[in-house]
């Protein structure tokens, strides 16, 4: 039986299944054999919803119209219709945002089986875009919130579960929340100060812990953005790639390295140890 969670979320661009592999390695590599034995590994993945769509839109660009520097547009079609698409589509009954979001659920019930079927301790690591993905779902899911008309939380599957998993899925057992090359501030920089408000923490234990590099310009740190986050949430600036790829460390290629570095997995691994007593 395991004695804890530990969700991945992947951020913006053509990503692949796998690609929390070398992560889940790395963590391995740091853990002791009956400890990881006790983590309940669940990477979540989403990009298979967006992808189909953009790289058909992507083909007929390129075949009826004159465009140059492929790679760039592609890098900026694909990333940011990825944010576009997840949030202009909150209100639809058959949207991304919502499937998205029973990604998260269905990964978490997984976990909650291999958990025993008890609401244990749930530890997220989350990259680029997947901050502000986890931080809608933990949002929708609060209690105190009215999710939006379409979502995951109105639908009978969900509500219907029995309280211990509904505590599980909604996350009130969430223990640490990394996120790492955060975008959040993108989606929130044309609001008031009064109305960028973090999430509510799920419970006195919870730790949400922000990992940025200054040279990584899709990654910010959240404390700035409002007292609200400013209460809650531990900003960490490192350099993302140094040791791996020292050449593009000290650029905005650094946004790639979070899943690679020491300097964020390190920490991690310490919550995980300390989740496991």
């Amino acid at each position: 039986m395991k004695k804890i969670a530990l969700l991945t979320v992947h951020g913006m661009g053509d990503t692949e299944k796998n690609y929390a592999d070398n992560f889940k390695q790395k963590l391995q590599s740091k853990l002791l054999p009956n400890e990881w034995d006790q983590v309940s590994f669940q990477p979540v993945y989403y990009q298979d919803l967006l992808q189909t769509p953009q790289d058909d839109l992507f083909k007929r660009m390129h075949n009826q119209a004159k465009i140059d520097w492929i790679g760039l547009r592609k890098f900026l079609l694909f990333g940011f219709s990825d944010a576009a698409s997840l949030e202009s589509s909150k209100a639809d009954k058959f949207g991304v945002y919502s499937d998205a979001q029973e990604r998260i659920a269905k990964s978490l019930q997984a976990a909650y089986q291999d958990l025993g079927n008890s609401a244990k301790k749930v530890i997220i690591v989350a990259h680029s875009l997947g901050g502000q993905v986890i931080s809608n779902y933990l949002w929708d899911s609060d209690p105190n919130h009215t999710p939006p008309a379409n979502s995951i939380w109105n639908s009978s599957s969900f509500s219907s579960q029995d309280a211990d998993l509904q505590k599980f899925l909604r996350l009130r057992s969430l223990h640490r929340l990394f996120t790492m090359g955060c975008n959040i501030p993108i989606f929130v920089a044309g609001f008031k100060d009064e109305n960028i408000r973090p999430i509510t923490p799920p419970n006195a234990a919870f730790e949400w812990k922000n990992y940025y590099d200054k040279d990584d310009v899709l990654g910010w740190p959240l404390k700035p953005l409002s007292d609200g986050y400013r209460a809650l949430v531990q900003d960490f600036e490192i350099n993302s790639g140094q040791g791996v790829d020292w050449f593009t460390s000290g650029t905005p290629l650094s946004h790639n390295y979070y899943w690679k570095d020491n300097n964020f997995i390190n920490p991690v691994v310490h919550d995980i140890k300390a989740a496991l007593g």
